[in-house]
């Protein structure tokens, strides 16, 4: 959405769609508005405002926001710093938030998802390491569910760059 906030949808392709454009356009009117970038905190509670109030004839996505808070500080010296503080968060389809420090899960294999993160996960991971118990937890969730496969996106964000990279499973 900016250079702070990311969002991934899965679910119904219409309702994915529409969901993109009315959050492009209200991260464009808060801009306008506000003459700064909408940060990952104020993203998240609006994505949960517009889920929630279509809570009678619902989005079905299952959204998922991450980025980083910026926390600045003073240093010893006196020098003003920047901390860059992961955020993540998942909603279900009426916009009820899941946050955590360590990962989410959403979608059709979130179940096998869950189970494979929890095994592998270990914190403060450096890019490689991260991006590796990333792809072994999508490609044993993938094998396991049937209407899934055909390959994953795997995004490993830092404060300086986004890794993309793109992984192949099975074609059936």
């Amino acid at each position: 959405m900016n250079n702070n906030v990311y969002v991934g949808l899965s679910g119904l392709a219409t309702d994915i769609h529409t969901l993109y454009e009315i959050l492009r356009y209200r991260v464009n009117l808060y801009e306008v508005r506000q003459d700064a970038e909408m940060d990952v905190e104020c993203f998240a509670n609006m994505l949960s405002s517009i889920l929630y109030s279509n809570r009678f004839s619902p989005y079905f996505v299952n959204p998922i926001v991450v980025g980083f808070k910026l926390k600045h500080y003073v240093d010893e010296e006196g020098e003003k710093k920047v901390n860059y503080e992961p955020y993540l968060t998942a909603y279900d389809l009426i916009g009820a938030k899941c946050e955590t420090r360590d990962f989410v899960v959403n979608g059709v294999t979130s179940e096998q998802l869950f189970g494979m993160c929890e095994s592998l996960y270990v914190k403060d991971q450096d890019e490689n390491g991260l991006f590796e118990t990333i792809s072994q937890c999508l490609l044993s969730a993938l094998d396991r569910d049937c209407i899934s496969g055909w390959g994953a996106e795997v995004l490993v964000l830092t404060p300086e760059k986004i890794i993309k990279k793109k992984l192949k499973a099975r074609m059936d």
